[in-house]
Formats: C-alpha cells, structure tokens, sequence
C-alpha cells in the first residue's frame, strides 16, 4: 500500500513539474511572438517592422520556407514579406522553388512584356508552383510594382532557382518545349555559327541523346492523358535511365563539350556582347544555363543504374493513381529491365547524386545574389533549412539524403542567410471548418502531437505571429535545439527548430491553394 501511495506523490510531482515546463515555454511564446495584422499587402508595414527588423537585420539572402506547396495562406503571405524586404530592406528580387529556366517568363510577365497571366502561370513554373490564384497574386503585385517605379534599379525581379521541367534533362526535342542548353546553344548561333556548326550541334546530338527515353516517355504520356508531362517523383529514375543512352566515351565527351562551351562564353564575353546581336542580360542569362547544364550531368554521374531484375514496384508505387504504362509499354520505352541500387552503398551513391539538385539550387542562388545583391527565397521549408536536421520522410532518405539547398547556403552566408519557416494549427476548408483529410489522408491534429513545437505555438493569443527563434533562455534554447515534431501539412516532421530556422511565422488556420482560372 504504501508502495503504491509512493508511486501516486511521484506520478503528481511529475506532472506538476511537466506542467510547470510547459508553462514556462508557453509564457516564453506569448512574451516573444510578433503580431501580425494581416496575410495580404498594402496594409502598411509598421506590425512587419516591430516582427522582423531584428531578424532580418541587413542579410543578404533571406529564405521563407513553407509545409507544403499550393497553401494559400502561406502563400499569399510571401508577397506581404516581399513588400516589406522590398519598401523596407531593399530588396529586389525574389526566387521561388521552380525552374531556373522556366522563370524567365514570369520575368518578362511582371515587366510588363507578356499579356496572358493565365499561359504565365501554365509554362512559367515548374513543381506545381503556377497555377494558383496565390500566384497570380504574386505577379500582379510586382507588376503593378514595376510599373509605379520610374527609375530600372528600382524595378524587382521574379526568378526560379530549381532544375527545369524534366528536372536532369537539358535537351528537348519538342519544338514547343524548351530546354536549358538548347537557348545556350541559339545564343551561340547567333554570336558564333562556326562554333555552332561544329562542337555546338555535337553537342545537341548528345545531349538530345541522353533526353531521349525522358523524351519517348513524356510523347507517351501526351497521348495517354494529353499533357506531355512526367510527374516530378518519377524523373529521377527516367532521367538516369535516359542518360545511360550514352556510351562511357560518350559520356566524356558530353562532359568536355560542356566545359569547352562555359569556356569559350566566357573567355570571348566581349567580343560577343559588341556583335550587338545578343544583350548582357540574355549573355549572363546563357551563361548560368550552360553551368546549370553541365552541374545537371554531374549530377546524373553520381546515379548509374544496375542492371538487375526488373524496377516495376517502383513505377507502380509512383503512378498507383495515375495512369501506368503497360508491360509492353514498359518494355518498348526501355524501362522494363532497370534495376536502381541493391546495397546500402549504392543508395548512398544515388542520393548523394540526388543532393546534386540542391547544389544546383544553390549554385543558382549565388549568381542572383551576385546580381541583385538582396534576394528572397521561397521553398519547401526542408530545401531551405540550415541543417540536416529535418528528417525526410522517406525511409531511403536514411542512408544519405538530406544535404538541402539551406545548407550550402548557410555555410557560404553564414549570418547572412536568415531561415524564417512558416507553420500552422489547423488545416481548413473555405468555410472555416477542420479538415479531417488532406486529399484523401487524414490529418494529423496538433493537439493529438504531444511533442510537437506547433502545440506550444497554439497557446499563444494571437492568430497570426512571428516569432525569433534564436532565444538566449537557456531552458528554451535546450526545448528547441532538440527533436521536436514540427508541421508538415497533413503530418508532421522531425525537425530541430532551432538549428535549422532562424524565426517561424505561425498562421493558425490554413486552406488548400484556389485553382487559377
């Protein structure tokens, strides 16, 4: 009996003292966290001072993470962010998890160079970033922007950083659809035809080559569902599959083209920009396509197949609800009798492969730095940490994934690179009314989440808030820089908050993107 009593005084002390932690932390939130008085622009910017001043500081690049992509509050929010980088940080340019390529269009769109919104948002994007009312919010707003300013260098700019459509392919053969090397190579049509009739179109040939099953693939799915488009999950195993079209020599020479091509570009800069024929921005522009190009093969080096037994699981579980190709399909495009990677080395080798487009993104980011000085990135809040501790939920990820974006960032930037993420309680529909499902899986509720950050962040009086995270509280600082459970959508994610974002703006309810229409 007296056992049991023992046991009784000690389980009360415990959640006495685990109640008083949990106190403490929700005091510390509601001391700290910056109310925000809206998610839209053009409503002033005195709330966004008192939140952000300190955390931004005088950075240079400043990311804003998001759970998931196709969020409209997150997303409306990112233009109210970029108007304050913008009036209040001098700001100019802001860069979003899509096509480094693509984004030009986009460009020329807030510039007032394209009319129809509509085909911006369809072929200006990448990664499902475009179609979306919150998108077109975006651009009208820095349209509108530029065309209120008189002076160019007060004008801002709209930028992809991330790989383009078919992710690792740098060629195409569809006359409607571009590629990054094929404008490289019409620039040095029009500067330099005799390079371009020799090495140039040897290396079109073989970079059209290594496309070729991405491009066989892509015509399939046109007239299977009538959109020449391959889901983002599945280019990775195509675009190594298409590479493997090439010969090893082939490979080589593919390789020295590439640099042959960044060299002749930059050493003859001059001599082609007094031609006349081509302008410094489309040069510039040209040459980080031919770097972007020749850091994609590199990364396709890093992830050679094996041949093996048949990888037909993976394309099941890959395209369960969409349409899947048939046997003889499969085997007609060349995609029947290619196995990945077997052994624990080799998934290490695949993925550090796959870290590839990170560093792309991050070699990207440094030629918009360099050339806007101030820049605002907007991506998935794991492409945008500092650390690796943001654990994918990707049970292969385990063996190597994880080197983001942030990271590279962080380690060139150091202070000057500034992670704000943003998070949520619950998920909503237009009415208001909770979620239960987010397209067809249930969602995970905060309060049912014990040991997630989101739960502490939900006592706070405020709706909508910013909060620094880089706490000098020691007891808060040990909360934070620990495992915690931190939103992702309809889940949620191990992350260490206070290693891998800097602040974290918390928008109480959140709802699906709206469509463009």
């Amino acid at each position: 009996m007296k056992l049991m009593y023992s046991i009784l005084i000690l389980f009360y002390f415990a959640q006495v003292h685990s109640f008083a932690l949990d106190q403490n932390k929700i005091d510390w939130v509601k001391n700290n966290a910056k109310p925000l008085e809206s998610i839209f622009p053009d409503k002033g910017l005195d709330d966004m001072d008192q939140a952000f001043d300190s955390i931004v500081g005088e950075s240079k690049v400043v990311s804003l993470g998001e759970a998931a992509h196709a969020i409209r509050e997150a997303a409306i929010f990112r233009v109210r962010f970029l108007e304050y980088l913008v009036k209040k940080k001098g700001f100019r340019a802001i860069a979003l998890e899509s096509g480094f390529y693509e984004g030009q269009i986009a460009n020329r769109y807030i510039h007032g160079l394209e009319l129809d919104i509509s085909k911006v948002l369809q072929t200006g994007f990448t990664h499902g970033m475009g179609p979306w009312e919150e998108t077109k919010i975006l651009l009208n707003w820095m349209r509108q922007y530029n065309k209120d300013q008189k002076r160019p260098e007060d004008k801002i700019h709209f930028y992809g950083f991330d790989l383009p459509l078919f992710q690792d392919s740098i060629m195409n053969r569809t006359p409607e659809v571009d590629a990054p090397l094929e404008q490289v190579l019409a620039l040095m049509e029009k500067v330099d035809p005799n390079y371009y009739k020799t090495n140039g179109k040897r290396l079109a040939f073989l970079a059209s080559l290594a496309s070729k099953t991405v491009d066989d693939i892509a015509d399939y799915f046109l007239k299977r569902q009538g959109i020449r488009y391959i889901d983002p999950d599945f280019l990775d195993e195509i675009c190594s599959i298409s590479y493997e079209n090439l010969g090893g020599e082939e490979k080589k020479e593919l390789a020295f083209l590439l640099n042959d091509l960044i060299n002749i570009l930059e050493l003859k800069e001059i001599r082609y920009l007094s031609t006349k024929k081509i302008t410094r921005e489309e040069y510039d522009f040209a040459l980080q396509l031919a770097k972007m190009s020749r850091s994609t093969i590199g990364n396709l080096d890093f992830r050679e197949t094996v041949s093996a037994f048949p990888n037909i699981e993976t394309l099941k579980t890959v395209l369960e609800k969409k349409i899947y190709p048939e046997e003889k399909d499969l085997e007609k495009l060349g995609i029947n009798k290619i196995q990945f990677h077997n052994t624990s080395e080799e998934w290490e080798n695949y993925f550090e492969g796959r870290n590839g487009r990170e560093r792309t993104m991050a070699l990207n980011v440094h030629w918009l730095v360099n050339k806007h000085k101030k820049v605002l990135l907007y991506a998935h809040n794991g492409h945008v940490a500092k650390t690796d501790k943001y654990n994918s939920p990707n049970p292969l990820h385990k063996n190597r994934y994880g080197v983001g974006m942030g990271i590279y960032l962080s380690a060139k930037y150091k202070e000057d690179y500034v992670v704000i993420c943003q998070s949520m309680d619950r998920f909503v529909n237009g009415e208001g009314k909770v979620m239960e499902k987010y397209h067809g899986i249930p969602v995970a509720k905060t309060d049912d989440t014990p040991d997630c950050l989101e739960i502490i962040l939900n006592k706070s009086s405020h709706n909508l808030f910013a909060l620094d995270l880089r706490t000098k509280n020691p007891a808060i600082k040990r909360w934070l820089d620990q495992k915690l459970k931190g939103r992702h959508v309809h889940s949620f994610l191990t992350i260490n908050h206070y290693q891998s974002f800097d602040a974290i703006v918390f928008i109480r309810d959140m709802q699906l993107g709206v469509s463009e229409k």
